[in-house]
C-alpha cells in the first residue's frame, strides 16, 4: 500500500493519469480515512468536521453558520413533508434536509390535529364545550404555543 503523500505525487503529477491510478489515489484515501475515523470514533469526527468547517468559514470568509451540521441517527428521523415554506418554497421545518426527528414529526401532527379541531369550533354550534376541549388536549400534552 502506497502512503497518502505516494498516492498523490504518483497521481497528480503523473501526466499520463488514468482510471486505475485515480482508483489507487481513492482506496489509498478510503483506506487512510477509515483507520481515523476508526480511531477517534465517527461520531467524533464528524463534530470535528463540522467545527473544522466552522472555523475554516470564519478565517477565510468571515461568516458564520454555513458549516455542514450533522444531525441524529438516520433511524431517528422521518421524511420531512415539507408542509411549512416560505414565500420562496423553502421548507421551514427541515430547511431542506429532507429529515426531521420523529418527535418533530409528532409535534407537526398534533399542531395540525389542534388546528383541525379549532376549525370545528368555528364551524360548529357548540363553540364553547370545543374550546375547553381544545384547552385540554393542549394542557395534556404540555403544548406551548
Amino acid at each position: 500500500m502506497k502512503t497518502r503523500d505516494e498516492a498523490i505525487e504518483w497521481s497528480e503529477f503523473n501526466p499520463s493519469i488514468d482510471n486505475g491510478a485515480m482508483q489507487e489515489r481513492q482506496k489509498v484515501e478510503y483506506e487512510m480515512t477509515m483507520n481515523l475515523l476508526r480511531s477517534v470514533g465517527f461520531c467524533r469526527a464528524m463534530e470535528m468536521s463540522q467545527i473544522g468547517w466552522a472555523e475554516q468559514l470564519k478565517d477565510m470568509l468571515g461568516i458564520s453558520g454555513g458549516e455542514f451540521v450533522v444531525g441524529p441517527c438516520a433511524g431517528m428521523t422521518v421524511t420531512c413533508k415539507h408542509e411549512i415554506v416560505d414565500k420562496n418554497g423553502n421548507c421551514e421545518v427541515c430547511a431542506g434536509a429532507g429529515w426531521i426527528t420523529q418527535g418533530v414529526q409528532k409535534m407537526l401532527d398534533e399542531r395540525k390535529n389542534i388546528t383541525e379541531l379549532a376549525q370545528d369550533v368555528v364551524d360548529s354550534e357548540g363553540a364553547f364545550s370545543a374550546v375547553l376541549d381544545i384547552l385540554h388536549v393542549i394542557d395534556e400534552n404540555n403544548i406551548n404555543y
